[in-house]
């Protein structure tokens, strides 16, 4: 995954511990990292994710660069005001934008704007001296929820976007309901008309009340489709997403009119 940090209050702030640095280069330091920082950093990418900086502020991305690299940090990637509002996104934080995965930041606010342009995001405590153990573990959860299908040589792989599982639970209290997380997910490969020409799809959600299902495939393309019981070679596609956000947004109208 590609993964971004905030910076302010996340992981600079003059009331969190220090991480250690060289004593030489500790002297042409403006600003500390949070202690925790190097060892999560390093435990991240020997997991093979990429580390990513999404701030806000007008640091440069020269001076943020030159920051980690004091520490012994390289950085996959730097947004900061100006690279942000080159994009002109539609909230303060836009990871879609610059191909991010996760957001690591300490504010509820944009933790409210993950929800609301659906991209996931974790909020980690300014007061918490285990941090960064903490978030380790969540990322490391939400590593495994992806859902990965297609072991054979010639099945292409599909991954679950971790996304989903914010909108979506396996019952009733779903906030998409009647719409649900359908956790115990397989192929329809062979099951679609045009299988010959199309990658595996990973069947992740149903309709309850209806014989409605929805699968995506690598690409993020999301189909939805209507099967008869007993005769699942008997398939109707009703509509077909190209992103998951699209489909959320179509959820979302259905689960309103359900409710209604």
């Amino acid at each position: 995954m590609n993964i971004a940090f905030d910076l302010d209050n996340t992981l600079i702030s003059s009331n969190f511990p220090p991480e250690e640095c060289e004593w030489l280069r500790r002297m042409f330091l403006k600003e500390r990292l949070r202690r925790g920082t190097k060892r999560l950093f390093r435990h991240l990418k020997s997991r093979g994710h990429q580390i990513w900086i999404y701030t806000t502020s007008c640091r440069s991305e020269k001076y943020i660069s030159r920051l980690f690299h004091a520490y012994g940090l390289n950085l996959d990637g730097i947004v900061n005001l100006d690279r942000h509002n080159l994009k002109t996104p539609p909230c303060s934080k836009y990871l879609p934008a610059f191909g991010i995965d996760l957001l690591i930041d300490d504010s509820p606010g944009v933790e409210q704007e993950g929800r609301t342009h659906v991209f996931p995001v974790i909020i980690v405590s300014p007061d918490n001296p285990d941090w960064a153990e903490k978030l380790l573990d969540e990322i490391d959860h939400l590593t495994l929820q992806y859902a990965r299908i297609g072991e054979k040589e010639d099945s292409a792989q599909t991954v679950l976007p971790l996304l989903i599982e914010n909108y979506l639970t396996d019952h009733e209290n779903s906030p998409l309901y009647p719409w649900v997380l359908d956790k115990v997910s397989g192929t329809v490969r062979n099951q679609l008309p045009y299988c010959k020409v199309n990658p595996d799809f990973l069947i992740f959600a149903r309709r309850t009340d209806m014989d409605d299902c929805a699968a995506i495939n690598r690409t993020g393309k999301v189909i939805v489709y209507h099967y008869q019981i007993g005769n699942h070679s008997s398939m109707e596609i009703l509509r077909e997403f190209s992103t998951v956000q699209d489909f959320l947004a179509y959820v979302e109208a259905e689960s309103k009119d359900y409710k209604q």
